[in-house]
């Protein structure tokens, strides 16, 4: 790395050169004021909301049955995170099914996934929400510390949008329990803190 160049050697491999890629991707959105986030991008009536979690958590599952709703996506894998209130996709997907559909999209929301019976939506603090976003985002590429820029850049995030638990089962039923939870959100946004079942 030598001021904006990024100079890298790709192997003759697929996974190399994706990771190179993705080194690309993370100066631009680090660069760009941004966070690049272990995230799926869920756009619903033209805002996104951003689903994070460790592997497993249901990123994925969640995206697919939000599409099969309506929904369009940024990204199931790999999503950038503007603190002015944008997220942005990325072409990196977990199934081939999942690709990218738009580029960028306001950014209503920040969801943090957890597995359940039914679904539901809680509200969060913003310490709690801080580290847990705090854990699915990409550390600086660049040798000088910057941990106290990506600190602020979260928290001015948290803050912004707002972040929630959303329990959800793996059922095609949290599509449309999505919709209906951001657009009640976006339309009341001082008052609605946490929503369990629309009718």
């Amino acid at each position: 790395m030598s001021g904006n160049l990024l100079e890298v050697a790709i192997p003759s491999t697929v996974f190399a050169a994706e990771a190179s890629i993705r080194a690309l991707f993370h100066l631009a959105i680090s660069g760009g004021g941004g966070l690049l986030c272990h995230g799926a991008g869920i756009c619903f009536d033209g805002f996104a909301a951003v689903a994070l979690g460790p592997s497993g958590a249901g990123k994925s599952t969640l995206a697919r049955l939000s599409r099969e709703s309506g929904a369009t996506l940024l990204s199931d894998e790999i999503v950038g995170l503007d603190p002015e209130g944008a997220a942005y996709g990325t072409p990196f997907c977990s199934d081939l099914d999942l690709g990218s559909d738009v580029l960028s999209s306001p950014l209503g929301s920040l969801l943090f996934l957890k597995k359940g019976g039914t679904e539901s939506v809680e509200k969060l603090s913003p310490a709690t929400a801080l580290k847990l976003l705090l854990r699915q985002t990409h550390r600086p590429l660049l040798a000088e510390n910057r941990s106290s820029l990506l600190l602020q850049r979260a928290l001015v995030l948290v803050q912004r949008v707002g972040a929630w638990e959303l329990t959800f089962r793996k059922d095609p039923a949290v599509g449309p329990f999505l919709r209906r939870w951001m657009n009640h959100q976006r339309a009341q946004p001082k008052s609605f803190s946490s929503l369990r079942v629309f009718q």
